[in-house]
């Protein structure tokens, strides 16, 4: 799969005063070079050592990627 991010969405962070811990939360929208549209939604909390370990859940309507929307990715960045 490629495509390219379009310019639509945002990401946003919430620092809790208590822990000290940041967690992530985004939204984005992928153009699929075949013309589908997915939405991304990455989420989730900074680690220890640094970095995030991100939750990623995707959502389609268009048949050849609607097997994405039972799919929760994990990524640590």
């Amino acid at each position: 799969m490629s495509g390219k991010i379009l310019d639509i969405g945002a990401d946003w962070g919430i620092n809790d005063p208590q822990t000290g811990i940041f967690s992530a939360d985004t939204r984005y929208n992928l153009q699929t070079d075949d013309g589908a549209n997915i939405f991304i939604q990455t989420s989730g909390p900074s680690q220890a050592r640094g970095g995030l370990h991100l939750r990623i859940i995707f959502e389609t309507g268009d048949k050849n990627y609607y097997w994405l929307n039972n799919i929760v990715g994990s990524w640590l960045v």
